[in-house]
């Protein structure tokens, strides 16, 4: 049976298209290893955040929908995310 997961990001809002799009592409491959494929990438637009992070009071969202044939350990994305510092937050749920 398929595994889905939805993929939430939150960059700066003044993160550059070409440095977030490396980004995406780091994510992509990742799946792609996994076993994973990207089904949708959607632009959520620009919102205010409830608390600052990292003194910013804005953040560009992005969502990633992600098809897989089987779960998911997603250790090494977490390591991944966590260490990149363009993204100010993420979660990945499973639907």
């Amino acid at each position: 049976m398929a595994a889905k997961y939805e993929l939430v990001l939150l960059f700066g809002r003044d993160c550059e298209k070409t440095a977030r799009e490396a980004v995406f592409g780091k994510i992509t491959d990742w799946f792609g290893q996994a076993g994973a494929t990207v089904e949708k990438k959607e632009d959520m637009g620009v919102k205010s955040l409830v608390y600052e992070i990292g003194s910013k009071r804005e953040a560009a969202f992005w969502r990633f929908f992600v098809k897989a044939q089987r779960g998911l350990v997603a250790d090494s994305l977490n390591t991944m995310l966590n260490r990149e510092p363009l993204v100010m937050r993420y979660l990945l749920l499973a639907q």
